[in-house]
């Protein structure tokens, strides 16, 4: 496997590698209080309330990884759901 002379020059002198980039896409997978709740709306009015279409909810559902900003959209259409149950 070919490794940068950069990152072999870091690693032979003992330094820590560089972080990932700020601007890369972030990936994560939702916790289980997250999934139980769109579990129990449904598919289609879990879609209807995120906005989000009926695949991606399948993977979250099903714990793929997932962009951040998809959980985030997950959570937000969510919140925004039980707020104006709340009214």
């Amino acid at each position: 496997m070919h490794v940068p002379l950069a990152r072999q020059k870091n690693q032979e002198l003992g330094r820590a590698t560089p972080r990932a980039h700020p601007l890369r896409r972030r990936e994560g997978a939702a916790n289980e209080s997250l999934i139980a709740e769109m579990s129990a709306r449904g598919l289609r009015k879990t879609t209807k309330e995120t906005g989000l279409d009926r695949k991606t909810i399948r993977a979250v559902l099903n714990g793929k990884k997932v962009k951040t900003s998809t959980l985030a959209k997950v959570v937000m259409g969510l919140r925004e759901e039980r707020v104006a149950k709340q009214r």
